[in-house]
């Protein structure tokens, strides 16, 4: 939802604003009263629009409740007030509070609907196309299905393939001379009756309905809707007049003309820009323009431009000479949207944002001029920003934290993203990440929340989670059916929130017990699930699935479902609850025990039973899942001489910094950071994928060091469930010194340590333990603590 013009409110309910009612029949308890409605006949993908004109004689103050299938703009009298729903699900269709004062006399209330069926995003779900607007108070000269609202199909869209950033939304191109210009306003002609679709229904009660969306409150604030701030054209190319693939032709200085200018185009021409954003954007590009009829200007955004030759390489991101801007592995020309100009004074803006830092405009005008063009962008993002507080006495780690702060952003919306270029989804793996990342620079637990209730909602009959979600598109992988049981107890730790925990400790069950399923027996050890049974990116990995992974019982994946086990019995400690009681135990017990079937005589575990494979995966979980012990870990992760102990990447390498934390070994987490330090030495602005050559620059699971600067340099973590109490183990490595703060909800939390002391200052309310130099003290609220 973007952000609303100040006539009108956007409010966050609890509850719905038609609870069940008592009386009535069973069947209708639920409903609104309204309906969804939809122009008739539609044929996917279209636009429509739909009106309703009001007269007052007195003002109003008034409550609406919105939402759209698939997406939504609302207008009121041609001003922008909302934009949504959230993504959902069928069982699970948010819908948006709009508070708004109607002043005295005539108002227009204009909704634009998009419903691009399958074309539309993996992680955009659908019912059946419509538009629905309620409010309690004035039902029948508000409500659609019983005020009189009028709708219409809207021209002048085409949607094109988004190519490799599969799994986004397509992209569109916008004809001038077929779009109905001011339908916004309600000025334009062929308003026809609309046809009532499905009722509005209540999630709480349904019963005799037929395929609908079930509603629930939007919990999300609104999304950023904010200028860029200047970008810089790095390159102006005069082309062939009618050149449209740009995808083989080199970024050359030689070819640079200073004197093109993106503001005026002449007639007959074909000419390319490049801009640079100077940094990584989600944006909706705004394309303010005067004349240029049956001009075209198509706008491309790339992550970076690559280099010529077969790997499809990027190299430095800040480097443009001799490059090209294409689709990786494709080799197409881009991904982004374009636009036919009709030659009037116009204003043009896509459905949906693109990401990237750069931008390539390519300008083919006919045989008139543009006169003026405007090319503005405005970020989207969830309003995500860092709190906290990091310095060190190696300057290095400053640097990396502008990273994780922005991949973190450009990863959040609606929901959590692995990638905001590629895909768009929210998979549970990546997630447990960008939360903990969350958990330690604010206290904003909507978003963590968002995704715990989307991945209890994914569960297949058979208990596990989809891998991602929403996604109307299914994908299993079942390992991170058990990160998400990890996850859960990761917010009980971090988050004062039992009704949540309780809400979702069922599907803990159903997880658990699906996985028990492929224990043969008591003596057994957990045999691969149906799915993809994806750990890590490790390049000897096929599909990142370790040796035997799909067809034998293998270590990383076995100690996995033990820290799941050990997850849910200290949820259940926690909620000290009867009725949440499993056999968590004795599981653990005995695949505790089993998981010695992979100890080798050097006191490794080995992937396969066989001994013949080695990670850093296994030996990394061992010691998180308490079967191995500091000493028997360091010796474990030291090399092989054969080269044969396969290393965490990016994404895992988190897990290998909690262990090395756990050890006292953060010198450890320091030697590693070299990766990190490398993006910076390469121009990145954000944390990539995967080792080089990688697909995404944009990457939310390469944010956790700036977890980790703070919950294990620093320290900083919580000592009991719900955050109650704080524990602070300082443990520097080779740092000469470091300090900084971490938000908690009731203030901040500061340490430092310098020569040898290390200084600790609580907010009022909260109490903890400090742990260092070999002693512990206690820490009082509001006290500030020294300890040599």
């Amino acid at each position: 939802m973007m952000v609303p013009m100040n006539s009108a409110v956007v409010t966050l309910r609890k509850e719905s604003p038609f609870p069940v009612r008592p009386e009535g029949s069973w069947s209708d308890k639920a409903r609104w009263p309204a309906q969804w409605i939809c122009v008739p006949n539609p044929s996917t993908p279209f636009v429509a629009a739909y009106k309703l004109e009001i007269d007052l004689t007195n003002p109003l103050d008034i409550e609406l409740h919105v939402s759209g299938d698939e997406r939504y703009r609302l207008f009121w009298n041609g001003e922008i007030i909302a934009t949504g729903p959230e993504k959902g699900d069928e069982d699970h269709w948010p819908f948006d509070s709009i508070k708004c004062h109607f002043g005295a006399g005539h108002h227009t209330l204009v909704a634009q609907v998009w419903s691009l069926g399958d074309q539309r995003a993996f992680a955009q779900h659908s019912v059946r196309p419509g538009f629905l607007l309620a409010t309690a108070d004035y039902p029948d000269q508000f409500n659609t299905g019983a005020a009189p609202w009028v709708g219409k199909q809207l021209g002048g869209y085409r949607f094109m393939s988004p190519q490799v950033a599969w799994g986004t939304c397509f992209n569109v191109e916008m004809e001038g001379a077929g779009i109905d210009w001011g339908f916004e306003l309600g000025l334009e002609t062929g308003w026809d009756a609309v046809e009532t679709v499905n009722h509005a229904t209540e999630v709480n009660y349904e019963s005799e309905e037929g395929p609908c969306p079930l509603l629930v409150p939007a919990r999300l604030p609104s999304r950023l809707y904010a200028p860029v701030p200047g970008y810089v054209v790095r390159h102006a190319e005069l082309l062939p007049n009618g050149t449209s693939a740009t995808r083989d032709l080199p970024i050359l200085a030689a070819n640079h003309d200073p004197n093109l200018s993106l503001e005026k185009v002449e007639a007959s021409k074909t000419v390319r820009f490049l801009i640079d954003l100077r940094d990584y954007f989600c944006a909706y590009p705004r394309l303010t323009v005067t004349g240029g009829r049956d001009a075209t200007v198509r706008v491309h955004w790339q992550e970076s431009l690559f280099e010529i030759g077969p790997r499809m390489e990027k190299g430095n991101r800040d480097a443009i000479e001799g490059k090209l801007f294409c689709c990786i592995w494709s080799r197409e020309d881009g991904v982004g949207d374009t636009f036919v100009l009709d030659g009037e004074s116009r204003v043009y803006e896509p459905f949906w944002w693109q990401a990237g830092r750069y931008v390539e405009v390519l300008v083919t005008t006919q045989s008139e001029p543009i006169t003026s063009l405007r090319l503005e962008f405005f970020e989207t993002r969830y309003p995500t920003e860092n709190l906290a507080r990091f310095e060190s006495g190696d300057p290095r780690l400053a640097s990396l934290i502008p990273l994780a702060v922005r991949t973190l952003q450009m990863c959040s919306h609606e929901t959590y993203m692995d990638c905001p270029y590629y895909e768009q989804l929210q998979y549970v793996g990546d997630t447990r990440l960008q939360v903990l990342v969350n958990y330690v620079i604010n206290t904003d637990r909507r978003l963590p929340e968002q995704a715990l209730r989307a991945f209890d909602r994914s569960r297949r009959n058979r208990g596990v989670t989809m891998s991602r979600y929403p996604s109307r598109v299914r994908q299993i992988i079942p390992p991170f059916s058990l990160w998400y049981v990890c996850m859960v107890d990761d917010y009980a730790r971090w988050v004062a929130d039992r009704e949540l925990l309780s809400d979702l400790m069922p599907g803990i069950y159903a997880i658990l017990l699906d996985f028990l399923r492929h224990v043969p027996d008591a003596d057994s050890l957990l045999h691969p699930l149906p799915g993809w049974n994806y750990v890590d990116w490790v390049p000897n990995w096929r599909d990142g699935t370790p040796p035997t992974g799909k067809s034998a019982p293998c270590a990383p994946i076995n100690l996995q479902f033990l820290l799941a086990l050990q997850a849910a019995i200290r949820i259940e400690d926690y909620l000290n609850d009867e009725k949440f009681r499993g056999p968590w135990q004795v599981w653990a017990n005995r695949i505790a025990a089993q998981l010695e079937q992979f100890r080798q005589p050097d006191g490794r575990l080995s992937d396969d039973l066989a001994g013949e494979f080695f990670s850093e995966h296994s030996q990394v979980l061992a010691r998180l899942a308490g079967i191995s012990t500091n000493e028997t870990t360091r010796d474990a992760l030291a090399p092989l001489p054969d080269g044969k102990l396969e290393q965490t990447t990016i994404y895992f390498t988190h897990y290998l910094f909690e262990a090395l934390r756990e050890m006292d070994q953060t010198d450890g987490i320091l030697d590693r950071l070299d990766l990190w330090h490398g993006l910076v030495a390469d121009g990145l602005r954000t944390t990539i994928e995967m080792p080089e050559p990688t697909r995404s620059d944009c990457h939310a699971w390469g944010a956790h060091p700036l977890f980790h600067f703070l919950s294990s340099i620093l320290g900083i973590r919580s000592g009991s469930y719900g955050f109650s109490t704080v524990e602070i183990r300082p443990q520097l490595g080779s740092l000469a010194w470091a300090e900084g703060s971490l938000p908690h909800p009731q203030g901040d939390i500061h340490v430092s340590v310098r020569d040898g002391v290390a200084k600790v200052t609580l907010p009022p309310g909260l109490s903890g333990t400090l742990h260092f130099a070999g002693k512990t003290v206690s820490l009082a609220p509001g006290e500030s603590v020294s300890l040599s």
